[in-house]
């Protein structure tokens, strides 16, 4: 299930539609916009858009680790707009009989939603940066 919204990430039904029959291990990762970003400074937030179709691009993503490891569900949503410190940005959540499928499969789909070619972003900062 691949989702991009400018809306709340709702992580309980995002998790609940992760959490598939026949599943023994479950994995998530939410992420959250950072005080502190890599780059130094403090944050004021961020703001996400599109450079194209991002749909497509995580559905590619999502069939590539169908394709490579053995998943009964995976989940990745994207949120976009204006967001504040502490808001969630991102979640993906794999299922799969093993764990250690489900641990791979989940840091496969997070280095690559870390890279998409369609995600502009732009980090806000305090006075001072």
């Amino acid at each position: 299930m691949i989702e991009v919204t400018e809306k709340a990430l709702d992580v309980a039904r995002l998790f609940a539609a992760t959490d598939q029959p026949g599943a023994g291990s479950v994995v998530v990762h939410v992420g959250v916009v950072k005080g502190e970003p890599a780059g130094g400074g403090k944050s004021a937030g961020l703001t996400l858009g599109r450079g194209g179709d991002m749909e497509a691009e995580l559905a590619a993503i999502e069939a590539d680790l169908r394709g490579r490891f053995p998943l009964v569900g995976v989940v990745i949503a994207r949120r976009l707009g204006r967001l504040e410190v502490g808001d969630h940005i991102l979640f993906v959540g794999v299922s799969a009989a093993d764990r250690d499928s489900a641990f791979a499969a989940c840091r496969d789909a997070l280095e690559r939603v870390k890279f998409m070619k369609t995600l502009r972003k732009q980090e806000h900062y305090l006075s001072g940066k």
